[in-house]
């Protein structure tokens, strides 16, 4: 019986000390990119940007862009996917470009933590990229780098 007690009490300390000291703390980020609407196309992007203290952890990106007429959006659903394509085996890094009616829906997936960086690295180069020489990538970089593009995170 006092073996029960003890193996229970140890359970329940092993138990306590895996939930109450776990310090993931991630918080997000809304980022926007204002873009003026044309004629024919009527564009929105939204991102979220995940973070554990100085650190992104993943991130997930959705545009949409809106068309009249069918050939331009199936020559921009052709640019972006063959843009794409080159990070398709690259894993936790996920990616699709679908049509739903006139809309070309682009979804992005990365998550930092797990994406392996040397193969982003072999396709878009080591000059500014947004990578530390761990791996890691960080808020306020990552956000610089938004604010050169014309997004704003909030």
């Amino acid at each position: 019986m006092k073996k029960n007690k003890i193996f229970l009490i140890l359970i329940f300390v092993f138990v306590l000390v895996l939930t109450g000291c776990s310090n993931t703390k991630e918080k997000s980020l809304v980022c926007t990119k204002n873009v003026t609407e044309t004629a024919n196309v009527k564009p929105t992007f939204d991102y979220k940007l995940y973070y554990d203290g100085e650190y992104v952890t993943r991130t997930d990106f959705i545009d949409k862009v809106t068309f009249t007429d069918d050939k331009t959006l199936e020559e921009y659903k052709t640019s972006y996917e063959s843009s794409l394509a080159p990070y398709q085996n690259i894993k936790y890094y996920n990616e699709t470009v679908e049509k739903s009616n006139k809309t070309l829906i682009i979804s992005v997936k990365i998550d930092y933590t797990k994406v392996d960086y040397k193969k982003i690295l072999e396709i878009e180069g080591t000059n500014d990229n947004i990578f530390t020489k761990k791996g890691k990538v960080k808020l306020t970089t990552l956000k610089n780098f938004y604010e050169k593009v014309g997004i704003s995170c909030k």
